[in-house]
């Protein structure tokens, strides 16, 4: 039950922190920072899955704050590109609530068919894990490559930053349509 309040809150709680955070710089200084944080995140953390992995739940914990922070950035940097859209209070209600949208999205990612230690991923593995990406990252890689409970973090690596495109993806279609409809009410 914790680790699905934690899949459901920890977005919507790390996209207000880091909107609060970045909502005072301009516009090109938040999508650098947001996209800086990013790739400063993923290799800490996944340092600390590989470096952890004997003691239960750190691994665990580590991966569901990664993706919340993942989403968060996608969030920040959306809201950056469509800036000024809505009110502050807005935008606060939008930082806080837009993130739930990516819920669909980490739960196909997460819950994920079994993997046998040594048996070779399928050849549409990161497909089955993302809708809008996944489809490409498996024409350009080949995840048969990759082996189950191996060392390498190649594959966490690529499914990371194909989850990161989607959901920036999914939030820049959402704020558009928030500038759309402020546009249509502007120009009634």
């Amino acid at each position: 039950m914790i680790w699905f309040l934690l899949l459901i809150l920890l977005p919507s709680i790390l996209s207000l922190v880091l909107y609060y955070a970045l909502m005072n710089f301009r516009r090109t200084i938040r999508i650098t920072v947001a996209v800086f944080l990013q790739l400063l995140v993923l290799p800490a953390a996944l340092i600390v899955i590989s470096d952890y992995e004997n003691i239960p739940f750190i691994p665990v914990i580590t991966w569901f704050t990664l993706i919340a922070f993942t989403v968060a950035c996608s969030v920040s940097i959306s809201m950056a590109i469509f800036d000024n859209i809505l009110s502050k209070k807005g935008e606060t209600i939008a930082a806080f609530l837009v993130p739930f949208v990516s819920f669909p999205f980490i739960i196909t990612m997460v819950i994920v068919p079994e993997m046998i230690a040594g048996q070779h991923f399928p050849p549409d593995f990161f497909g089955q894990r993302l809708f809008l990406t996944g489809w490409f990252l498996d024409l350009i890689t080949d995840s048969s490559q990759f082996i189950a409970g191996e060392e390498s973090i190649t594959a966490l690596v690529i499914l990371h930053f194909g989850f990161f495109a989607e959901i920036l993806i999914v939030m820049i279609i959402i704020f558009g349509f928030f500038k759309l409809i402020t546009d249509c009410y502007k120009n009634l």
